[in-house]
């Protein structure tokens, strides 16, 4: 699939290509740190997602290339290659306050995977900047991936950084997502499956890293990860949707009370599990 590409019709403050090159690559950085420099309170259960996180995070992405740094779009938006055509300016606060509202209602009914791939979806689809929406999302995306799992997820390249390089099943299942809404319907699954996927190779590569192994994942590794997924989905190790506890009659092994709290955790660690194993006996 072509590019989905934004035109707000603003002009840019640094007409140089190289020099915009620059800067984006150093804001992007600071845009990331700024983001999991926030996760400790996250984790800590001091926040809610709020407009204002993503206002803080596209002023610090389009820091001296845009007009509007952290201010949602003054006007119309078109995404060339693509069959949405995002909501009028005047509607942005407001689906942007739904947005989180959504967020922080389902913090502990819907799995860490279901609320990542919602902004990421949502986001795009509202589409509240000038410009930097998706890298927008895609970080706040991240965090609260990170945040709903309690951890800032190790390996590289990140989820972000994967979908930035390879972005033709993004852009597939944002559209798909985009059809099923026009049919009144909410389904991020595909979202969530780029998510899965993205995820077990972040980790796999922790895994290598850390036994000494520091090659970048082949095509057979990738397509052995990919498989393991599948696996697991198919016989429901890897849970979708995040479980309420059920009461205790009797006090459970602690092991037991954190795989009930989060599944989609434990159910990515089956899966690496299952794609680390088949990767050494049938490489």
């Amino acid at each position: 699939m072509a590019d989905r590409d934004s035109q707000s019709g603003e002009i840019d403050l640094v007409t140089d290509p190289d020099a915009k090159a620059r800067i984006e690559a150093a804001n992007a950085l600071q845009q990331t740190k700024a983001a999991l420099d926030l996760l400790p309170a996250w984790i800590a259960g001091q926040q809610k997602l709020r407009p204002s996180l993503f206002l803080r995070l596209h002023g610090i992405l389009l820091d001296r290339i845009s007009a509007y740094p952290g201010v949602f779009r003054p006007g119309p938006m078109t995404i060339s290659n693509s069959q949405h055509t995002p909501p009028p300016s005047r509607d942005v606060p407001l689906l942007m306050e739904e947005l989180c509202d959504y967020v922080n209602e389902n913090w502990s009914s819907k799995s860490s995977l279901h609320l990542a791939a919602y902004i990421l979806w949502r986001t795009n689809w509202i589409h509240p900047f000038a410009d930097g929406n998706g890298r927008t999302a895609r970080i706040v995306s991240y965090l609260i991936l990170c945040a709903h799992t309690q951890t800032e997820l190790p390996g590289t390249p990140t989820i972000p950084e994967q979908i930035a390089t390879a972005k033709a099943a993004y852009y597939q299942a944002l559209e798909d997502a985009d059809l099923a809404f026009r049919r009144g319907a909410l389904d991020v699954t595909e979202l969530e499956s780029v998510l899965e996927s993205c995820l077990a190779q972040q980790l796999i590569s922790f895994l290598m890293t850390a036994g000494g192994r520091g090659e970048k994942l082949d095509e057979a590794t990738r397509a052995e990860i990919q498989h393991a997924l599948e696996v697991a989905n198919a016989s429901g190790l890897a849970q979708r949707d995040a479980r309420p506890l059920l009461p205790a009659r009797r006090p459970r092994p602690l092991f037991v009370a954190h795989l009930e709290r989060y599944p989609v955790v434990y159910g990515a660690i089956v899966t690496i599990a299952v794609a680390v194993i088949g990767w050494i006996f049938f490489r």
